[in-house]
This record gives C-alpha cells, sequence and structure tokens, in this order.
C-alpha cells in the first residue's frame, strides 16, 4: 500500500501518446533511410566509379560543313528525328553542272543529227539533179548527128553533167563530215548514259548531304 502510495501509475492517455510518438520515430526513421536510399539510387556519389552507356555512331553519307543542328545534348529523339543538316550547296552545284552536261550533250547530238540528214537532203537533190542532166546529154547526143542541135549545146549539157556530179560528190563529202563529228563523240547512247548516271550520282550526293536524321531506336543524342 505504502510503495502504490510512493510510486502514483501514469494516466492510460500517457501510455498511448508515448506509443504514437515511438511510432512515429520507427516511421520517420523508416520514411528517411528509404529517402537516403532512393537519392543515392538516382544521384549516385562516389570517388571511384565507371559508368557505361550505350554509343551509337551517326554519320552522314556526305561529309560537309553542318549549317542546321536542331537538337540539344542529351536530347531524347526517336526514329527518324532530325538531327543536322549538312551544307547542300556544294551538292546542289554538282547537280546542276550534271544537269547542264546532259542537255548539252543531247543539244549536241540533235545538231550532229540535224546536220547529217541536211547533208543528206542535199546529197539526193544533188544526185537527182545529175541524174537529170545525164538523162538530157543523153537525149541530144544522138540529135547531134541529125544537126538538131549543136556541138555547143552538147559540150554545156557535158558541163552541167560534170557539175552535178562534183556536186553530188561534195555532198558525200559532207556527209562523211557530219558522221565523223559525231563520231567524236562516241556511241550515242554510251554517251548519254554517262551524262545520265553523272545526273543520277548528283541527285544521290544532293539527296544525302541535305539532312540525317536518327534511323534506329529511340535513343539520347550525346553530342559532342
Amino acid at each position: 500500500m505504502a510503495d502504490d502510495e510512493a510510486f502514483p501509475q501514469s494516466p492510460p492517455i500517457l501510455h498511448v501518446i508515448g506509443r504514437i510518438i515511438g511510432l512515429a520515430i520507427v516511421l520517420g526513421a523508416i520514411v528517411a533511410g528509404l529517402y537516403v536510399l532512393r537519392l543515392y539510387y538516382v544521384y549516385p556519389r562516389t570517388d571511384d566509379a565507371y559508368v557505361r552507356a550505350n554509343v551509337v555512331g551517326i554519320a552522314p553519307h556526305v561529309s560537309g560543313p553542318i549549317v542546321e543542328l536542331p537538337i540539344h545534348d542529351n536530347q531524347h529523339v526517336t526514329k527518324g528525328a532530325l538531327l543536322f543538316v549538312v551544307d547542300p550547296r556544294p551538292y546542289q552545284a554538282v547537280l546542276d553542272r550534271a544537269e547542264a552536261n546532259l542537255t548539252l550533250t543531247n543539244l549536241q547530238i540533235d545538231a550532229l543529227q540535224d546536220a547529217i540528214r541536211s547533208a543528206q537532203a542535199r546529197q539526193q537533190q544533188l544526185a537527182a539533179d545529175a541524174a537529170y542532166d545525164k538523162q538530157y546529154l543523153d537525149r541530144i547526143q544522138p540529135l547531134l548527128d541529125r544537126h538538131f542541135v549543136t556541138a555547143n549545146d552538147v559540150f554545156n549539157a557535158r558541163s552541167r553533167l560534170r557539175a552535178a556530179e562534183a556536186a553530188v560528190a561534195s555532198a558525200h563529202s559532207e556527209v562523211s563530215k557530219a558522221r565523223n563529228d559525231l563520231g567524236q563523240y562516241g556511241d550515242i547512247n554510251a554517251r548519254r548514259k554517262a551524262a545520265e548516271a553523272a545526273l543520277y550520282d548528283a541527285e544521290g550526293a544532293e539527296l544525302a548531304g541535305g539532312e540525317a536524321d536518327a534511323g534506329g531506336a529511340e535513343q539520347i543524342i550525346k553530342i559532342s
């Protein structure tokens, strides 16, 4: 009885409050531990560590200065996203030159073919004139013995025939010369195919020099 009076018992409310405070301290310690654990996981710190990451090499098909860079360091990109633009002006100049060469080749070939056709037409016309002069000479020669024509008429007919035959020979030479001029450019199809191939290569280079995109899966771009 004396002991109970010397040490009075605490009210029940104090026991409840004490347990709540103890539980709060335990929960606070757990939450603090989890926060620190997450902090070290997200932002690790160490004096001796290595970082391992996937590296994807990206390079255009052609070289040149970069005139546009729409991404920034450590940006997340997806497949097909524009990474950079290479200066297309040098390749556009090559393309324009190839197109001009192809057009000039076609014009030169057409001009030579027109020259051949013109020379052939002139040769045919002169050949027809020579044939007519020969028929006229063959027709008047028998008339000389009958004195229906004079010797001077026959002489003039022969002269015209010789001049016509010479003109035919000259026209034949012009046709040969036109064909030789065309032959200097080689085979028509081969020269045109070479110009078309140069144009195709120039178009491919111009397209490749324009843009470069992310061709693979989603990735993080590191600019260096």
